[in-house]
């Protein structure tokens, strides 16, 4: 399989259970740290950072 074929079925399979447990997730939010997980592999801590960084301003932005 290529790295595209498998970041699909992840993409995929994401999609299916934010669908069925976590339909107040947006989309968007799920492919975002997708992307920011498969762009930064090789480097744990900086996916670390990236990620809480995007939930935070995820959540920043939909607080009342």
């Amino acid at each position: 399989m290529t790295k595209s074929s498998n970041l699909n079925e992840l993409r995929n399979a994401l999609e299916k259970i934010r669908q069925e447990d976590y339909p107040e997730i947006p989309q968007e939010l799920i492919e975002e740290l997708l992307t920011i997980e498969f762009e930064n592999q090789d480097d744990r801590v900086e996916a670390a950072k990236k990620v809480l960084k995007a939930i935070d301003e995820y959540l920043a932005e939909t607080e009342l």
